[in-house]
């Protein structure tokens, strides 16, 4: 028998074209955690796979799961504060918990700003109904 997380995450994981369907008539409210991660340093060089092998063995020891989009990058267009237009490629990376546990976010945002170089990392957080 499968808990909860685990059901949930088959659901999101089948959602992405990935796993089994699991029926369910009953609906839930989750949060859907999004991680914005730069394809490339502020240099200008792709960032190595294994950056991202790391991200995603954390995700999967956390949460057993997790869906990334990376065939269709995301871009960030930005001023900073000396008004110079900045432009980031984006992989993005969902989860979907049951709770918040924003200490822990918080930690792992600071281990990912670290391995990226990155000012800042961007991560949401989005409550969502599963049908």
């Amino acid at each position: 028998m499968q808990t909860l997380r685990q059901r949930i995450v088959t659901v999101h994981v089948y959602r992405s074209g990935y796993g089994t369907r699991i029926a369910s008539s009953s609906t839930r409210a989750m949060f859907l955690v999004q991680i914005l991660l730069p394809i490339t340093s502020p240099s200008g060089d792709k960032f190595p796979r294994a950056h991202y092998e790391r991200t995603e063995k954390e995700l999967i020891s956390r949460f057993k799961g997790f869906t990334a989009h990376t065939r269709a990058p995301a871009s960030g267009l930005w001023k900073n504060d000396d008004a110079t237009l900045e432009r980031d490629d984006l992989i993005v990376y969902e989860v979907l918990v049951q709770e918040r546990e924003s200490q822990w976010w918080a930690v792992f945002r600071q281990s990912l700003e670290t391995l990226f170089k990155q000012d800042e990392i961007l991560i949401m957080c989005h409550e969502v109904t599963i049908m």
